[in-house]
């Protein structure tokens, strides 16, 4: 695996999944999230869904390739 940059918006909420993928820990399914293992091992790899955040009561970011 050769170290790289991943251009891709990611959100702490993946961070679940994808140690449980990393460990092979059985990651329960009302976690949030989608694992990142393959943005790990490919930088290029894209991610199929805008990263979401919130802070406080209504105030929301969307962030994408876009």
């Amino acid at each position: 695996m050769k170290p790289g940059v991943c251009d891709e918006a990611g959100f702490l909420v993946n961070i679940y999944r994808t140690l449980g993928e990393l460990t092979g820990i059985d990651v329960p399914l009302y976690v949030d999230g989608t694992s990142l293992v393959k943005q790990i091992r490919n930088p290029a790899a894209k991610i199929a869904a805008p990263a979401i955040t919130s802070w406080g009561r209504g105030n929301y970011s969307l962030r994408d390739d876009q």
